[in-house]
């Protein structure tokens, strides 16, 4: 049986949205949502939709990443809250306004009401910002943000749209790391983010796949790939490839980046390397 508990605007939700904003709270066992009120929406309503929806995300994730790795963990209670505006966002978070969400340990901002209800798969955008911890976790600090985003679209269970077509090849070293300027610069327009985006998640299925072996099992390649990232979190991304192979390579096959790294890896916290 579920329990919601409805509750008026908490401190922190306060805090982010107007000192004059009005709302409503909900809390879930995992989550407090902050909506600010507005025209076309019940706050209160859609705070407790969002709860349970965050809920059910967290299930999904968990339980995508316990199939591959020891005990995932989550923050016991993350704070949600909705913005005011699209400004209110990206100033709150220091993100770009065309991002949907935001999530900093546990804090999770998203995008106003009708951003949200605009988007074609909010369930993923929320399954895609719980995941980030996780894989975080496991690849530490030194693993390259198109490795992240792409390992985290790929837990999520999302597709971006125009995959395959249209994306580069081969990709080489070079082109991943022009990916990567464009993932972490604030001054890369939607276009070129949604690009880059898109051939992250390109390259880390590839790698999936190739770490599939002959079986092609998406599950184990992932497995693998997330050992493998475990076991060399502590290593700079370029000394990953002993003999200088490129990703082009690596993705292709030839290269052995992973070789006798991939074996099972406790990354839960306090046991990672």
């Amino acid at each position: 049986m579920k329990h919601v508990l409805c509750l008026m605007m908490g401190l922190w939700g306060a805090f982010w949205l107007h000192p004059h904003a009005l709302g409503a709270s909900c809390q879930t066992s995992h989550f407090v949502t902050h909506v600010p009120d507005g025209p076309g929406w019940d706050a209160q309503v859609f705070a407790c939709q969002l709860g349970e929806q965050l809920e059910e995300a967290r299930r999904d994730v968990l339980s995508a990443f316990g199939a591959i790795t020891a005990a995932p963990v989550l923050p016991a209670r993350i704070e949600v809250v909705v913005a005011e505006s699209t400004e209110h966002f990206a100033r709150r978070t220091g993100s770009t306004p065309w991002h949907s969400a935001f999530i900093s340990t546990d804090r999770l901002m998203l995008q106003p009401v009708p951003v949200l209800t605009r988007l074609a798969d909010l369930e993923a955008t929320l399954r895609h910002e719980l995941a980030h911890p996780l894989v975080e976790e496991a690849a530490g600090r030194n693993a390259p943000r198109w490795l992240v985003e792409g390992v985290v679209m790929h837990v999520a269970g999302e597709r971006p749209s125009g995959y395959p077509a249209g994306l580069s090849t081969p990709l080489s070293l070079a082109h991943m790391e022009e990916v990567e300027r464009v993932l972490l610069s604030a001054r890369s327009g939607p276009g070129e983010t949604r690009r880059a985006y898109r051939e992250a998640y390109y390259a880390v299925e590839r790698l999936i796949e190739h770490l599939g072996g002959d079986s092609g099992s998406l599950e184990e390649g992932l497995e693998r790939l997330l050992s493998a990232l475990c076991a060399l979190r502590s290593t700079p991304f370029r000394a990953w490839t002993p003999g200088g192979a490129s990703v082009g390579q690596i993705l292709s096959g030839r290269g052995e980046v992973f070789e006798g790294k991939a074996d099972q890896v406790d990354c839960s916290p306090g046991h990672a390397p």
